[in-house]
């Protein structure tokens, strides 16, 4: 194991062009945690320091899973320290499955195959559904094979997918899946999956879309790549895949940002850019609900000198703007705004 005491780092004095190296000590120690060395430039060339990875993710306030080696899920209690083998890597080679994600009420499992890596973050997938108090995978469970993206709701197990940049909604796991968009069309309308620009310099993520806390309401965005230009690149033994991409002076991907009640997901709403913003090319740049009824959107105007975090609160018909904490910079760019939910 590698024992670090504190990181090595340069001190630069600018006013006199120094530059200072400070040196701190590092141990290595054996796998028995025996005898204790420096640490040396060589370590580092010749890859003899080794580190383990302990994986684990969070479903309860004082409970995680972690999967083993051997690829078996273990549930742990952090505060007692017990721990139970939750889902078998038996279970998972029955679908073929690399990866797992469980519902917020644990009564299921959606088992992730057939990864297919797209760009930086964005991948293809397919999902099977497993029924935990019944050890037995759902036989019908109305996803198409291959979809670009999943999510549980936040309470329950609801659930979101997206399939040929159309949005689908279950109310739970055996639901029959219900359309909430129509319109979507690769390289021109994508919803609730980010275009390239988006997913690579704005989100650095796969996903569009955002759950209220309890589940209540469902936004998403909607992008209009229509009139982006579009480059293409030589793939030999498939043929083209052009894809929309910015440069400077051309238009840039038309951003909405829409809220579905998922108990009538007929009945959507849209949030609004501010005028301030939305008179000229701008960005979506971040979404975070605070409460069901208030969600605060981040917008920045393409010139990223002018960000704005806008506050909307639901009246049952519409979002309006409540508060906004704004940022103008004459002399340069300004940065994104993190909002946090207290």
């Amino acid at each position: 194991c590698l024992i670090i005491n504190k990181p090595i780092f340069a001190v630069v004095d600018s006013s006199k062009m120094h530059l200072s190296l400070i040196q701190v000590h590092f141990h290595v120690s054996g796998e028995d945690g025996g005898s204790k060395r420096p640490f040396t430039l060589a370590d580092y060339f010749n890859d003899t320091i080794k580190y383990k990875i302990y994986n684990l993710r969070w479903i309860s306030d004082n409970e995680y899973v972690h999967k083993t080696r051997q690829g078996n899920i273990m549930l742990h209690n952090a505060e007692t320290g017990d721990f139970f083998e939750y889902i078998s890597n038996n279970t998972f080679e029955q679908v073929y499955a690399t990866d797992y994600i469980i519902s917020a009420d644990r009564k299921y499992i959606c088992f992730e195959s057939n990864y297919s890596k797209q760009w930086r973050h964005s991948f293809t997938a397919s999902y099977s559904i497993y029924d935990y108090d019944s050890s037995t995978f759902l036989k019908s469970v109305n996803i198409p094979q291959v979809v670009q993206y999943f999510a549980w709701a936040p309470t329950g197990n609801k659930l979101a997918y997206v399939w040929n940049y159309n949005i689908y909604l279950k109310p739970n796991a055996t639901a029959e899946a219900i359309q909430v968009t129509h319109n979507g069309k690769e390289n021109q309308i994508l919803n609730g999956a980010p275009d390239w620009v988006y997913e690579e310099e704005v989100f650095s993520s796969n996903e569009a879309i955002w759950w209220s806390p309890t589940g209540k309401y469902l936004a998403y965005a909607e992008f209009n790549d229509t009139e982006v230009h579009t480059i293409e690149y030589s793939l030999y033994g498939n043929g083209q895949y052009p894809i929309c991409e910015l440069y400077a002076g051309s238009t840039n991907p038309k951003a909405k940002l829409f809220v579905v009640d998922t108990i009538n997901p007929s009945r959507r709403t849209q949030v609004v850019v501010p005028d301030s913003i939305g008179a000229g090319d701008h960005y979506l740049s971040s979404v975070t609900w605070v409460t069901d009824e208030r969600i605060a959107v981040q917008w920045t105007k393409r010139k990223q000198n002018h960000v704005l975090l806008q506050i909307y609160d639901f009246d049952g018909n519409n979002w309006n703007e409540i508060q906004k904490y704004e940022q103008i910079s004459k002399t340069g760019w300004v940065g994104q705004v993190s909002s946090h939910t207290a």
